[in-house]
């Protein structure tokens, strides 16, 4: 394979990889801001999902009655009502 192949191929997996991020980051930021507005989560709403984002999940999933795992799935988001939706969709 040549050399400016590879580098095409790299480029390319970058850009998706970028863009499959910013789309993440998007959904991030939106639970963290119905986080935010239920009182369990303090840290900034950047779009990245670390410690805190997981803790705050977790502290809304046990307020809920809801199982305790940290992901923010169907039953967390409804938890977090409109607040918890990316505004995309």
């Amino acid at each position: 394979m040549s050399v400016q192949l590879r580098l095409w191929i790299a480029t390319a997996i970058a850009m998706i990889a970028l863009t499959t991020q910013a789309s993440a980051s998007d959904r991030i930021a939106a639970l963290q801001v119905g986080l935010r507005a239920h009182g369990v989560y303090a840290g900034n709403v950047d779009g990245v999902a670390g410690p805190a984002t997981t803790a705050g999940v977790k502290a809304l999933q046990r307020r809920a009655g809801l199982a305790v795992d940290g992901v923010a799935g169907p039953a967390t988001r409804k938890a977090l009502g409109r607040l918890g939706r990316h505004s995309v969709g």
